[in-house]
């Protein structure tokens, strides 16, 4: 796959960045695995959720793990994920890091799933990992309809620092922001616009799933990435999904007072 190596500007991102510069800050020691000898990774299938925060792809890959045939793909490429691992184990780069993850978190099935932002997915094509699978990796983009809905629910997320509702979070007040929420707003289309960009310039069909179809109809949509991904009989099981939505009145008066901003 082409490389694109002018991608930090557009897609800035903290969790690469990271990764990078601890990489680098490393010494030179000789990799646990013998990367040049691993021309190919062995699966049944591959697939990544692409996704931009509150988009619900954790309820997503939650849901798609829940009958227990998939390990739960995760956000295995953020930055304290990876160095955490990479310090335990003395991994000297990041494609010995992924090779473990595939490896470590493939389950039973030999299906390997990971969630993926812009920036992660195209760290993963500059790194030439895409490309070691032998059989081509499956895309499933995760997008919300109501995007001003999702930029208030990643707005109230950022101030109180709870991002999951099994999390806490800090009881913060939320003040209205305009121009934030337009910033937020902004970013998660451009971001949708750019994993379109790519699957545009890759040939890839990518299953896209809305966030709102999907929790008005999970079991449908479950046969459906069932049989996108190759899993017969993939279920949706309700009792295990530990995740609740997570939305108050607070979402409901920052939605309701930026569309006042806007109405025609």
């Amino acid at each position: 796959m082409t490389q694109f190596t002018n991608f930090a500007p557009l897609f800035p991102d903290f969790h690469y960045q990271k990764i990078n510069e601890y990489f680098k800050s490393l010494p030179h020691i000789e990799p646990q695995f013998q990367l040049s000898n691993m021309n190919s990774i062995k699966l049944n299938g591959t697939y990544f959720l692409c996704f931009t925060n509150r988009c619900g792809s954790n309820y997503v890959a939650q849901a798609i793990s829940s009958d227990g045939k998939l390990n739960q793909a995760g956000e295995n490429i953020n930055y304290h994920t990876v160095i955490n691992h990479s310090s335990r184990l003395g991994f000297s780069s990041f494609a010995e890091y992924f090779f473990w993850l595939v490896n470590h978190t493939k389950g039973q099935s030999e299906i390997f799933g990971c969630k993926v932002s812009v920036a992660q997915l195209l760290l993963l094509n500059n790194e030439e990992l895409l490309n070691k699978f032998t059989t081509k990796p499956k895309f499933i983009h995760i997008v919300r309809k109501d995007v001003v809905a999702q930029a208030v629910s990643l707005f109230i997320a950022s101030k109180t620092n709870q991002w999951t509702s099994e999390q806490l979070g800090s009881d913060v007040p939320i003040d209205y922001d305009k121009d934030a929420l337009i910033s937020i707003l902004r970013s998660i289309c451009f971001q949708n616009a750019a994993f379109e960009s790519i699957f545009q310039l890759f040939g890839i069909s990518p299953l896209v799933v809305y966030y709102e179809d999907f929790v008005e109809s999970p079991h449908l949509w479950m046969e459906r990435i069932g049989s996108f991904l190759g899993v017969n009989d993939l279920a949706y099981v309700s009792n295990t999904i530990r995740y609740n939505k997570q939305t108050d009145h607070r979402n409901d008066m920052l939605i309701s007072r930026f569309r006042q901003e806007f109405k025609l």
